[in-house]
């Protein structure tokens, strides 16, 4: 029969007598949206709405497929009661229960349910055995003393369960506890609770107990107010009955608006001791650096503005700590341009900024002016397959409010100087072996810079101050392999220097960081007199797509040694993955020997079905021990996924471990201790 807006459709046999029908013979009524069969018979009163039926009564109304052994429901307030019921709410939230009220909001209320949706033909891999129940099939599940079940066995009991049971991503309520062990602060245990703010914000407060250290707690805050805009705030804090407490906070922010982008990556901590006894994480404990950086950029055709802010802390055991401040910093580019329409080119940077720097010989005043401004010309001679050559002069003027003799005093300083540069590339020579192009590049530079003659009176805070005299060639050769990429180059080169002591900046014995000594190699080489620079090699091989290696080995002549060795490489094939990364650093009269190797392998990720794991760890091959290792499996189906990982690391006074797990249910989330941002996948 046609459906009508707010008629009744009866079908099978009708008996009719005061308002009040009784259908038998597979009975089946339609209301509205609404239909409700059984297999004997049902009772319908026609001045009231309620309708009464039993011996496998069935209930449907959209996504809702509810049988049970009897039904109460008045079909005006879509209300009513359906007994020893089983069926879907939604298209994979299936239940059980021994009653099921539904309510005029369409909410339902059930008791003694069990809930899943896993395996909807009755023998579900996971479930919540519930007392009491409501469930909003538009929204979310709210549980009392749930028992969760893994094929029937109790794995965990909850007093209270709130979940979402529809595609929503962040919903509000207590996280699963979490707990490891540590060396330094005993056994600890956390809870946290996520709160949605709005629909662009969220914030998570998480309290933690240490038995040997105390109490602990972290504030996360998240924004995202539109697709251009966003924030994050993390900030962690402990009350340590040891004295080694503090706190830590993290800003991150983005911005976007036409030419303008404004980026912020703020961190303060208050202590590094604090930073090795509390914080998380290899890399942040083992480092002694703090960097904080925010700066907005605004771009024209003809030039690029910048606003920063820079504070850079190094901290020592025992000793002071070092602050480099950059705060206000206006820097301008001009980019190159050609002059009067001749091959010369012309491009300035300039910049005004208020420096500060505190270590254990230098206090300075809070603002130090600083202002730089570095016109240059470019000219390039030859451009071709086989040659080119460039050539580029500049000026530079850098004046200082303050200078260090050593302290601080407040005598400017004005630093003039001179810059000139070739860059010659040739003769290329080229030749193919079939499907292979094979090209060799030796190439020379010059540079010659003067006038910065007082640089041990500079107060050192970055790459500006970092500008000193120098008179060197670098020279070098590089082969290149290509089939339709590159696929293979390698590049020998190496620094002569007609000046070794760069005018007077470099000291013996020390550690010596300046820009002539900055652009060959990440390894430092500048703690003694020499004319030449170690031999750099560096090698990159990429075979195929997903796969890439580097190799990097500075030779030194004078000690006829290898000064340092680098290798980085990642492959994939498929769900099968690596990356490997290896440092060695020979100990010199400025900084200690290094040995480190630190790896990822796995296959997978954490959303594919079947068997997944990847494996980290950080080793120190001179003292041949496991730093940290992190190894994390999961196995997923199309229902649910269970994740697991085991942890350790060993950071000098701090040894750590830890097991966490997650559980993670189609449609209703995850449960566990394993949060999706710390996994290795």
């Amino acid at each position: 029969m046609p459906f009508q807006d707010g008629e009744l459709i009866v079908e099978g046999d009708q008996e009719w007598a005061d308002g009040v029908g009784t259908i038998t013979n597979d009975p089946v009524v339609t209301y509205r949206d609404m239909v409700f069969t059984a297999d004997d018979v049902i009772v319908y009163r026609e001045d009231s709405g309620d309708l009464e039926a039993g011996a496998g009564v069935t209930f449907t109304r959209g996504d809702e497929r509810l049988t049970g052994r009897d039904l109460e429901f008045n079909v005006n307030t879509r209300a009513g009661i359906l007994r020893d019921v089983t069926g879907e709410l939604t298209p994979r939230l299936r239940i059980e229960a021994a009653e099921a009220r539904r309510l005029e909001d369409g909410r339902y209320e059930l008791t003694d349910a069990t809930i899943t949706t896993c395996d909807p033909d009755g023998n579900p891999v996971w479930s919540y055995s519930a007392r009491t129940a409501v469930i909003d099939p538009e929204s979310d599940l709210t549980a009392a003393h749930s028992l969760f079940r893994i094929k029937g066995v109790p794995f965990f009991y909850m007093p209270w369960l709130k979940t979402p049971v529809q595609d929503r991503p962040r919903a509000s309520g207590f996280l699963t506890p979490q707990t490891s062990t540590s060396t330094t602060k005993g056994r600890s245990v956390s809870e946290s609770y996520y709160h949605v703010i709005n629909r662009s914000a969220d914030v998570m407060l998480t309290g933690e107990y240490f038995t040997r250290r105390g109490w602990a707690g972290t504030i996360d805050f998240r924004a995202v107010p539109d697709a251009d805009a966003s924030i994050e705030v993390s900030s962690f804090f402990a009350h340590d009955r040891l004295g080694q407490g503090g706190q830590s906070t993290r800003i991150q922010g983005t911005l976007q608006r036409n030419r303008l982008r404004a980026v912020a990556d703020m961190n303060i901590v208050s202590s590094f001791t604090f930073r090795q006894v509390f914080e998380e994480g290899l890399d942040l404990i083992s480092s002694p650096m703090e960097t904080s950086q925010a700066f907005a950029t605004y771009n024209t055709r003809n030039a690029s503005f910048n606003f920063l802010y820079s504070r850079r802390g190094t901290f020592f055991v025992g000793q002071p700590t070092t602050i480099l401040r950059k705060l206000p910093s206006l820097e301008v580019g001009v980019y190159s341009r050609p002059i009067a329409g001749l091959p010369v080119y012309f491009s300035l940077d300039g910049s005004a900024a208020g420096i500060h720097r505190r270590d254990g010989a230098v206090d300075s005043p809070p603002f130090i002016g600083r202002f730089d401004l570095h016109p240059k010309v470019e000219i390039p001679l030859v451009r071709g397959r086989a040659f080119s050559w460039s050539h580029t002069v500049g000026v530079r003027n850098t004046h200082y409010t303050h200078s260090r003799r050593p302290r601080v005093e407040r005598d400017a300083l004005n630093r003039f100087s001179f810059d000139y540069r070739f860059d010659f590339t040739g003769p290329r020579l080229e030749r193919e072996f079939g499907d292979v192009r094979h090209s060799i590049e030796p190439y020379i530079d010059y540079r010659y810079v003067s006038g910065v003659d007082r640089f041990s009176d500079t107060l050192a805070v970055d790459d500006v101050d970092l500008y000193a005299n120098t008179h060197e060639v670098r020279y070098g050769i590089t082969n290149r392999f290509f089939t339709d990429r590159e696929v293979f180059s390698w590049t020998v080169s190496q620094k002569y220097f007609s000046d070794p002591t760069f005018g007077g900046a470099l000291v013996p014995g020390r550690s010596n960081v300046f820009e002539p000594l900055l652009d060959l190699t990440g390894f430092g080489y500048g703690d003694r007199l020499r004319r030449f620079s170690p031999v750099v090699s560096r090698i990159s091989y990429s075979p195929r797509p997903g796969s890439h290696a580097d190799f990097q080995a500075d030779y030194d002549t004078i000690r006829n040694a290898f000064r340092g060795v680098g290798v980085i490489g990642s492959h994939r094939i498929g769900s099968r993955y690596f990356s490997l990364a290896y440092f060695m650093t020979r100990a010199s009269a400025d900084r200690p020997a290094s040995n480190q190797l630190r790896g990822v392998i796995g296959f997978g990720d954490s959303a594919r079905a079947g068997f997944n794991a990847a494996f980290s760890f950080a080793y120190n091959v001179d003292r041949s021990f496991l730093q940290a290792s992190t190894l994390q499996l999961s196995y997923n189906t199309d229902c649910y996924g269970l994740h697991l990982e085991f942890m350790q690391f060993d950071v000098g006074p701090r040894r750590e471990s830890r097991i966490r797990f997650a559980f993670s249910l189609e449609d209703l989330g995850s449960i566990g201790t394993l949060r999706r941002p710390d996994q290795l996948f």
